[in-house]
């Protein structure tokens, strides 16, 4: 075994969101710490565990590193869990894993990383001015008409029709049906359909836009995988990043294609695989080194 993979060590623990809800969190702790926190936070439907090997990376490289379940997610339990909204997951679940982190670590600086759904929650937490720098990994928002035509039809099917149906018969929404492996709450997944099919995309249960606090952002890198067709194409991912643009926010975009790291796929979710290429992870922690 390396002396790098002796620097970290892992520990589950919990932390409460501000209604007393109870967040599963897993804290990577370097041997050496930089002085830097990153936050990962999940994509839909995908608990903490897929980012264990990535966040172990991390930790090696020094970051002190927490991974964490939305309620109702994963070890999250929440007992009413069929009336879980996104808005709960991006005003409480999201701030209170920044609150603990800030507080249990005063000295070092924060990094916020999501993927997917975790870069959009970003703009809804409050406290997010407290991240010195964000990354977004395959981040976009849903709206259909920023897909490939060939995929509308299908997303309008889902949204209007599959999604409703499964949700009121089954309480939820099948995790497999995105890539992941946790049921997502039939609540979130109709909030999260009305805003697939709303222009703006955060909207209340009127469609009335969704202010947020995207205002409050330093500085955000949006990794783009240009083979990312079904899930973040770089259209959907330019949808997000003007909910963040405000004249202020200092954004860059870096679009990677697989054969600069010599694979024939990264997609969606192979940027947190287990064997994703190092060197993707290595252009990440030399950014992050670098702020």
């Amino acid at each position: 075994m390396s002396n790098s993979e002796q620097t970290a060590s892992q520990t589950n623990i919990s932390i409460t969101a501000k209604d007393d809800q109870v967040l599963a969190a897993t804290l990577f702790t370097p041997k050496l710490a930089n002085g830097i926190c990153i936050q990962i936070n999940s994509a839909m439907a995908v608990t903490r565990g897929f980012y264990r090997t990535f966040a172990q990376y991390l930790a090696e490289q020094g970051f002190t590193v927490v991974t964490y379940d939305y309620r109702g997610i994963g070890d999250s339990y929440c007992k009413n869990w069929r009336n879980i909204t996104l808005w709960q997951w991006g005003e409480l679940d999201y701030p209170a894993i920044t609150d603990w982190l800030s507080a249990n670590y005063p000295d070092h600086r924060m990094i916020a990383l999501g993927h997917s759904l975790g870069g959009q929650l970003q703009g809804l937490s409050s406290n997010n001015h407290q991240f010195m720098a964000s990354l977004n990994v395959a981040s976009g928002v849903g709206f259909w008409k920023h897909f490939p035509r060939r995929f509308q039809p299908k997303m309008l099917f889902a949204w209007y029709c599959l999604v409703p149906i499964l949700t009121r018969v089954l309480g939820y929404m099948p995790g497999i049906l995105l890539g992941g492996k946790s049921h997502i709450p039939g609540q979130v997944a109709r909030q999260w359909g009305k805003w697939c099919t709303y222009p703006d995309y955060f909207c209340d249960e009127k469609g009335r836009p969704l202010k947020g606090h995207f205002h409050q952002q330093k500085k955000i890198r949006f990794i783009i995988m240009s083979d990312d067709h079904d899930l973040a194409p770089e259209t959907a991912v330019e949808g997000l990043i003007k909910h963040y643009q405000n004249g202020q926010t200092e954004i860059e975009r870096c679009v990677y294609q697989p054969e600069d790291f010599n694979v024939n796929k990264i997609g969606h979710f192979g940027f947190f695989s287990s064997k994703a290429p190092k060197a993707l992870w290595q252009k990440t922690v030399d950014w992050m080194k670098a702020l």
